[in-house]
């Protein structure tokens, strides 16, 4: 009797082992499927979409809740999904904390919201990814709305615009914490890095948001709150440390420093010099989303301020 219930018990663990590891799969793009779309539609919560160094030509990818889509080496430059201007390039609907983008480099998005990434009443992560050249009337790079409180973590805006927030646009009691993001030369009527509506909060951490072409840095309606600690805010057109964030200026390791990146302004390498002061900042770590990688330059990155002052 001992033995058939221990032969029994070793057999329902086999079964509970097997099927626990056919819970979670890796589809792998393009040996599995195709196209991420075609890898998305098949993902369950679990499992992870494993894109393959490459340029995919897709838009409208529908995130499934509790999947990762992952680029293979997590590697911006390496994988690439380019919207062509013809539409959002990734949805993100009801998605809950397990699910994950990462690693991407997400361009050429157009659409009315959200044209990168757009983030309802979601709770999900996106991580290391470069969103650059999106273009929407809300959040040109990223859109959260419904009550989103995504974490957004180690990315760069880089040339995206809207009316409300070029970089990102938070609305309908959303929020978001955001560390170590990089974003540079988007524009905004409202908000040429960052608008938040009212009711909406965000925590920006060791944050870089500079040489934005149109707008102020952030842009805060009447009850919205941006937290901000150890970020540097330099050259946005209509100004950096201003209205509502005013008062966070030189305080908890906040700055307004040239941070001297690598390229000039238009060439999209948001790297930093090895002096520049988000390298080793009052706070004793990185701000923005991208390391050193060139040493102090003798001409140092044109700003749009001097630029303007040419004409």
């Amino acid at each position: 009797m001992r033995l058939r219930r221990l032969i029994s018990g070793l057999a329902i663990s086999s079964a509970l082992l097997i099927a626990a590891q056919s819970e979670a799969a890796t589809i792998r793009i393009p040996m599995d499927q195709d196209t991420i779309a075609a890898g998305l539609e098949v993902a369950e919560a679990g499992d992870t979409v494993l894109v393959s160094p490459g340029t995919y030509y897709e838009r409208d990818l529908a995130m499934v809740s509790g999947v990762t889509l992952l680029a293979e080496g997590n590697d911006p430059d390496r994988v690439t999904i380019d919207g062509s201007g013809f539409g959002r390039i990734i949805n993100c609907l009801a998605c809950d904390a397990s699910t994950r983008i990462e690693g991407f480099s997400i361009v050429n998005g157009s659409a009315s919201t959200g044209a990168g990434i757009e983030i309802a009443s979601s709770s999900m992560s996106v991580v290391n990814c470069r969103i650059a050249n999106c273009h929407s009337n809300y959040g040109g790079g990223i859109y959260l709305r419904t009550g989103s409180n995504p974490i957004l973590e180690s990315c760069t805006l880089f040339a995206c615009g809207a009316s409300f927030g070029g970089g990102i646009c938070i609305r309908s009691n959303s929020s978001a914490t955001i560390t170590n993001f990089t974003i540079a030369e988007c524009s905004g009527y409202y908000g040429g890095g960052m608008k938040l509506d009212s009711g909406c909060q965000a925590t920006l951490i060791n944050t870089i948001i500079a040489f934005s072409t149109n707008g102020t840095a952030i842009h805060t309606d009447a009850t919205a709150t941006a937290t901000l600690n150890c970020c540097n805010l330099y050259d946005n057109d209509d100004g950096d440390w201003v209205g509502s964030i005013a008062s966070q200026d030189g305080n908890t390791g906040n700055i307004r420093d040239n941070p001297e990146f690598c390229g000039v302004i238009g060439s999209g390498n948001l790297y930093l010099q090895s002096d520049s002061p988000c390298a080793a900042s009052e706070c004793s770590t990185l701000m923005g989303a991208l390391p050193v990688n060139c040493q102090e330059t003798a001409a140092q990155s044109t700003t749009w301020s001097s630029l303007k002052s040419l004409y």
